[in-house]
């Protein structure tokens, strides 16, 4: 246990330009404790290729990729509740899109992120864990759409 917690405390302190590159056994590390996952990618990839469990879905792209910047930061805005030096966890399918939002969330004074290296396409290649449950994850959409609330996948 005490070898974990030196894991956790060193991965945590190595940010350089204030986003760290996790593997999939650095973010398992992370949901164990306080970490907040968000996955940026959009509804129809949630529907198709399944969500983390623990993660909350937060597009920050339409379907043409085209960004919603106000969206997103205030759906975050409702998980964060204001507190930027929260852990933060960007997901999307290859690690691309997350670094973009990122960089975003550095802009807006965000100093704890993180972002899936080798996004969804790395985590389901090694046959992690996902909730691919499509009814599910529309029922968690539409119920985060009629409270106006982030939808967020049980661990």
């Amino acid at each position: 246990m005490r070898v974990r917690a030196i894991l956790i405390a060193a991965l945590l302190t190595t940010t350089s330009w204030g986003l760290t590159d996790l593997s999939n056994d650095e973010l398992e590390m992370l949901r164990e404790g306080e970490a907040l996952i968000i996955d940026v990618r959009t509804e129809k990839e949630w529907i198709n290729d399944g969500v983390i469990k623990g993660a909350a879905m937060i597009t920050y792209f339409d379907e043409s990729m085209k960004p919603d910047k106000k969206g997103f930061m205030q759906q975050l805005e409702k998980l964060t509740k204001g507190d930027k030096n929260r852990q933060i966890v960007l997901v999307c399918r290859s690690g691309q899109r997350s670094k973009l939002v990122a960089g975003v969330l550095e802009r807006e004074g965000y100093t704890n992120l993180y972002h899936l290296a080798e996004g969804m396409i790395g985590w389901k290649k090694e046959g992690r864990t996902v909730c691919s449950n499509q009814s599910n994850i529309l029922n968690l959409l539409k119920s985060a759409r009629t409270n106006q609330t982030p939808a967020v996948i049980a661990r």
